[in-house]
This record gives C-alpha cells, sequence and structure tokens, in this order.
C-alpha cells in the first residue's frame, strides 16, 4: 500500500486559544462567537500552513481535550497556572464535529487530554506517512521529535522544531541544557509552570545541568529515554524522588490504540466555499488574523 504523503496532528485548544487572543487583539471582542470563529480561523489557513499547501495524499486529525482527565485527579491545580478565556468549549466542539464534512478526523477520548491522543496517533501512525507535522505548543511535544516527526508551534514567530535545532530551542525553554529527548527527565524535575507541574522543590537549571553531566558520564542520552524511575533514585534524595514521580505522573502522556481511518482525502474546495458562504467580513476577518 502506498504511503500517504504528511498527517498533521492538532493539538485544538491549543490553536484555537492563541487565535482566539489574536481575534481579541484586533478588536474583534463580541463572545457569542469568538471561539467560533477562532477555529474557522485557523482551518482557513491551515491549506497553505507555512507556505505548502495540502495535497491530496496529506491528512488533518485534529486532537481534543476532555474537559476533565486522570490528571486533575492526581493534582487539583493541574493546569492552573494556565491564563483564564472566555473560549467557549461548548462551540469548540461544535466547529470540530463540523470539520467531519471536510474528511478532517476529529478525535477526543473521555478522560485524556489532546496530548494522549495526538501522542497516540503519532506513535501509531507514523510507519503510514511519509512524515508527522505536529501543530501544537505544549513541550510534551518536543519528546516525540525524531527524522519523520517535526513540531509546528502555531505562532509564525517561532521556529519549526526538528532534531537538528532540538537542543537549542529546548535550552531557551528551559534555561538548561537538555540533550536530545530527554524532555520529560527536565519537566519533572524542574517543573513547568504553564502547566502547573511543581518538579522537585529549589530544583533549578544549574541542578538540572549538574544532575545531566553525572548521568552522561554513565549513560548515552537513548539509553535513559524512559528510565526516571530506575536511574534517578541513585542522584536524588528520599524526599526529591517523590516529588519527582509525582510530577512525572502529570506528565506522562498516555498511550492508547487508536482505530482512525485516514482513506479519504481533506475537502478544501467545499471548506472554502463554506468560508465564503459566511460572508465578506468573516472572509476578511480570517485573512487579517496574524499568530
Amino acid at each position: 500500500m502506498k504511503k500517504l504523503s504528511t498527517l498533521y496532528v492538532v493539538d485544538f485548544m491549543n490553536v484555537v486559544h492563541l487565535y482566539w487572543y489574536a481575534l481579541s487583539y484586533a478588536g474583534y471582542l463580541n463572545p457569542d462567537n469568538l471561539s467560533k470563529i477562532a477555529a474557522l480561523s485557523w482551518l482557513n489557513g491551515i491549506h497553505t500552513y507555512n507556505g505548502v499547501g495540502l495535497t491530496e495524499d496529506d491528512r488533518v486529525l485534529i486532537a481534543l481535550d476532555s474537559r476533565h482527565t486522570f490528571r486533575h485527579d492526581l493534582a487539583d491545580n493541574y493546569k492552573a497556572g494556565r491564563a483564564d478565556s472566555d473560549i467557549n468549549f461548548a462551540e469548540v466542539e461544535e466547529m470540530a464535529e463540523l470539520f467531519k464534512m471536510y474528511n478532517i478526523n476529529v478525535l477526543g477520548i473521555p478522560y485524556l487530554e489532546a496530548d494522549d491522543v495526538l501522542t497516540s496517533a503519532v506513535l501509531q501512525y507514523q510507519n503510514d506517512f511519509e512524515e508527522i507535522v505536529i501543530i501544537g505548543k505544549d513541550k510534551d511535544y518536543y519528546g516525540l521529535i525524531n527524522d519523520k516527526v517535526s513540531l509546528v508551534p502555531i505562532s509564525k514567530k517561532e521556529p519549526i522544531v526538528q532534531v537538528g535545532n532540538w537542543e537549542e530551542i529546548v535550552e531557551k525553554k528551559m534555561k538548561a541544557y537538555v540533550p536530545y529527548p530527554l524532555i520529560e527527565y527536565a519537566l519533572c524535575t524542574i517543573g513547568d509552570k504553564v502547566d502547573n507541574v511543581p518538579g522537585i522543590k529549589r530544583f533549578g537549571p544549574a541542578r538540572f545541568n549538574n544532575l545531566m553531566s553525572e548521568l552522561l558520564e554513565t549513560y548515552k542520552p537513548s539509553e535513559l529515554v524512559g528510565k526516571q524511575h530506575h536511574i534517578l533514585k541513585d542522584y536524588l534524595t528520599e524526599s526529591e524522588y517523590q516529588q519527582m514521580k509525582d510530577s512525572l505522573a502529570l506528565i506522562k502522556l498516555k498511550v492508547v490504540k487508536l482505530e482512525e481511518d485516514f482513506s479519504m482525502p481533506v475537502e478544501l474546495s467545499r471548506f472554502k466555499q463554506m468560508i465564503e458562504s459566511m460572508g465578506k467580513d468573516y472572509s476578511a476577518l480570517a485573512k487579517k488574523v496574524v499568530v
């Protein structure tokens, strides 16, 4: 069977959140349908995402968040550090259902985040496509990058993350040197303020750099992947080790089996007709949005 070209896997709430604020700052402040327009504005541009048009061999999978996930049961304040907005979840879910009409795959799984759905898709389908492009901004996704998988961080102001620039970009994000692909080691020790993942108390970038130097004297980075529980026990105090495990439970992505059908190409021409039917005001607005 012929491999398809590119699978775009999309963290949809990441996208809508960014476009929602872009529309707000652009002066479009009607809260009644702002979430819907944010969703449509993004999809209106995906066919020329980063200047490359979708082809008949490309596919799009939109991953949705559950409103309550198993991580919220582990920590009441999980993601409590994220800025509040007036994004209407019902509108976003309504638009996601509409996208199915244009052969765009949409998937949300109860109790899981889009991160888990997206990760499962990347791991399960990378042999069916020439490449996979993740569209999202969460640091969790850096652990999925390889020669076939890249990350487009939604905003055109940020670079596409690939194996070649991975360590440079992650070092800027974490303020520490993180060997490829050990992002989980950084997140479960230093923490992640965006998602309110605490990490280890008073364990900053300098301490992380020292830890990595010690580990790399004994192990290759590839030998460390996924072995935090076993390896870090010898390098942390009992209290630090427990804090690391608690944080790791929040960032560890849950992989599930998917059964997506990618046999039909995305019907972009029909989608464009739908956009045009909404009127000139919307079409003009969507083209002005810059993120």
